[in-house]
Formats: C-alpha cells, structure tokens, sequence
C-alpha cells in the first residue's frame, strides 16, 4: 500500500516570489504611481528654481551700476574695494579679511564602507564691511546674502576622529566686490545694539573656557543650537544695559546696503558682473531645461501605469529600487 500523502501535490501550493497577486500587482502600481507624482513635483520645484534664477540674471543686466556718493535709496548696483570696518580674521588661517564662510568636515564611511564626507560645523562673518570707490564708501551688511565667492583654503589632516578638512572662502581687504541690494539709511541706534553684539559674539569665541559654558551635551563642541542659546543670552545682556555714552556713528556710516524688506535680492560677490551673469545664466537655464524634463518624463510615466500611455513608457520603480539593495 501506498504511504498517506507520498505523491500529493501540497496544498495550498507555495506562492513564488515573483507571482503577485492582483492586489499585489495594484498596490505597487499605485506606489510607483505615487513617486512619480514626487519626481513630477520636484522637477517643478526645480523648473520654478531655474526661473528665479533667470529673473535676479534679468535684475543684474537691467540695473546700472551707480556710483556711492549719488546712490540712491532702494535697490543698486554697487562695485567697489573691500576695506575693514572690523578687525575680522579667518578662523583657520587667521588671515585678515572683510568677510569669511568655513566649514569642517569628517571622513566618514558607511555600511559598504564607501567613504564620504560629513559636515560637522560650518560659520559665517556677520561684521559689517565697507565698499569703497572712486566717490566714497558704504557700509554692507552680509547678513542674509547670497554669496558666490572663490574658495581660499582648503586643508585635509589626520585628527582624533579621522581625516579633517577645513574650507574658507574669503573676502580679502582691498579685493573688488560687485554687490546688489537694497541702500536705506543706517539706523543708529540698532547700528551701535548690533555692533555691540557682535564684538562680544567675537571675544565669546576667543575665550573658550567661557564658550565651553555652553556645552550643554559636553561634546566638546558648540553645535548650532549651543551658539544660538549663546547669542540670546548676550543679546539680552546688551540689550538690558541703557546704552549712556552713545557713540556717534561716523558720516560715512549714514546709509547700508543690505537685504531689503520687501526686495529680497542681496548678492555679494568677488567676480566679475560677466562671470555672476553667467553663473545666473547656466544654474538657471539648466534648471529649468531639467525641471521641464523631469516633470515630463515623470508625467508620461504616470499616465503609463494608468493605462493612458503604453505600459513600457512606465518606470518600475521597486525594480529600480531592488538595484540599491
């Protein structure tokens, strides 16, 4: 006699891996569907970020340059020499500069153990500077700018957590500078509060038993939010002092150029007005030739998983997916 069961197929049989049902099947299509409905909003983002781009190309080209003793109040056109009104320095070469932006990095690896670099912390200058001409000088205010300037240093050393590398760009004393933004008068009251703030920022930092006070997860580094709990107490420390010897601001400090209130463009470069209209002119042509793109494809293949367009015009997104893994 034959054994129970030897022979029988199994019941239910196993399902395949690669047999979906057709709730399955309808789940993944409406997933794929749904990022393609995020490419296509991205690419519109990037469309509409290609456009602004192409509008402050239009703003340069459009607005004279204006000489600083007949500037008028609102949005200009300003080139110039970059002289001190601070004693500011770069904080890794410790060079003298108008202005700086740094950045530290850490090498990094990853779970394949590719290596990468991680940003650990990163800075600006907030001092006030002058631009200067062959007609007079102008306080700028770097605050909120957009800023395209050349890299000075970079340097990559072994440290205790790995290979390091320390960025500057800087604006060096005397180097031209081509700004565009919004002249107004300089108010005196808030001019000499700000001042006061920053200098006391500058000597915090020098002091580093004083800044560690601010360590408040005991890293030994001051992460942004320590720096910013930092400057909330200084702020309040100057603002509670009634300021009793004003010091009168200079007559060459009676207008700013800045970011304005309702005129958002401000950029500040070290190049050529040709080279920064080129720069405009690349980042937002390609920016909107690769929105346009990317919508269209993603649209065309939406419409494909909704059986508008043929089936192959559709990217599988979880075969895609399944390439990372």
């Amino acid at each position: 006699t034959r054994e129970a069961g030897v022979g029988r197929s199994p019941w239910p049989p196993p399902r395949s891996r690669n047999v979906f049902s057709f709730d399955d099947k309808f789940i993944i299509n409406m997933a794929n569907c749904v990022l393609d409905f995020i490419g296509m909003c991205v690419g519109l983002g990037v469309f509409f970020y290609g456009f602004m781009q192409l509008k402050k190309k239009q703003i340069i080209e459009d607005i004279p340059t204006s000489k600083i003793v007949s500037v008028a109040m609102g949005l200009n056109e300003l080139k110039g020499a970059a002289r001190q009104k601070f004693g500011v320095k770069a904080p890794y070469t410790l060079s003298d500069c108008v202005y700086y932006r740094c950045r530290l990095e850490v090498e990094r690896r990853n779970s394949k153990d590719n290596s990468y670099w991680d940003v650990v912390n990163e800075g600006s200058s907030t001092y006030y500077f002058y631009l200067e001409d062959n007609t007079g000088k102008i306080v700028v205010d770097p605050l909120d700018a957009e800023l395209s300037i050349k890299e000075t240093y970079c340097h990559i050393e072994d440290g205790i957590k790995g290979r390091m590398c320390y960025t500057e760009w800087c604006i060096f004393p005397g180097e031209n500078v081509y700004v565009l933004g919004t002249v107004r008068k300089f108010n005196t009251a808030k001019a000499d509060t700000q001042d006061k703030i920053r200098q006391r920022l500058a000597d915090l930092k020098k002091d580093k038993k004083a800044l560690m006070k601010y360590d408040s997860d005991n890293d030994g580094q001051i992460s942004v939010e320590e720096w910013d709990k930092a400057r909330e107490d200084i702020e309040h420390e100057v603002f509670k002092e009634e300021l009793r010897d004003q010091v009168e601001i200079n007559k060459d400090d009676d207008l700013v150029i800045a970011k304005g209130d309702t005129e958002p463009t401000f950029i500040i470069c070290n190049r050529s007005e040709k080279d920064v209209v080129w720069t405009y002119a690349m980042r937002g042509w390609g920016s909107v030739a690769g929105g346009v793109a990317l919508s269209a494809g993603m649209l065309v293949s939406m419409l494909a998983k909704l059986g508008l367009l043929p089936a192959w015009l559709g990217i599988q997104w979880h075969e895609v997916l399944r390439l990372f893994e």
